[in-house]
């Protein structure tokens, strides 16, 4: 896939400047990327710029690594945070990470609590 020239891409993102800073405005980093033609070309198959495409690739890489919450993923993509977890589990990205063990016992208490309330002890 490799057409062996690259184009340079510059990616900048802001977000807002925490409240105590005296300055007003976001706060705002560059970045500049090379990548392969070929896969700036797919990238440019979406219906977003380039750049908006990659920083979305890369937010959502973060947060499937689990470096960066949901909230922190929303805002950076500029939508609200609900949007933005849906569209993630669109994308196959989960929203809870449970290990087995974990999911069983969230399981059993969830079926514990149940019983109680049925039984009117809880």
């Amino acid at each position: 896939m490799s057409s062996g020239s690259c184009v340079r891409l510059e990616l900048t993102v802001c977000w807002p400047r925490p409240r105590h800073r005296v300055t007003k405005g976001p706060v705002m980093s560059s970045v500049a990327v090379e990548l392969d033609r070929d896969l700036i070309n797919l990238l440019r198959d979406s219906d977003q710029p380039v750049a908006q495409t990659a920083t979305e690739l890369i937010v959502l890489e973060l947060y499937r690594q689990g470096r960066l919450s949901s909230g922190k993923s929303a805002e950076l993509l500029g939508m609200p945070r609900f949007d933005f977890i849906r569209h993630a589990s669109d994308l196959g990205i989960p929203f809870f990470r449970m290990s087995q063990e974990e999911w069983e016992a969230e399981s059993a208490a969830a079926e514990r609590l149940a019983e109680r309330l049925t039984q009117g002890t809880a």
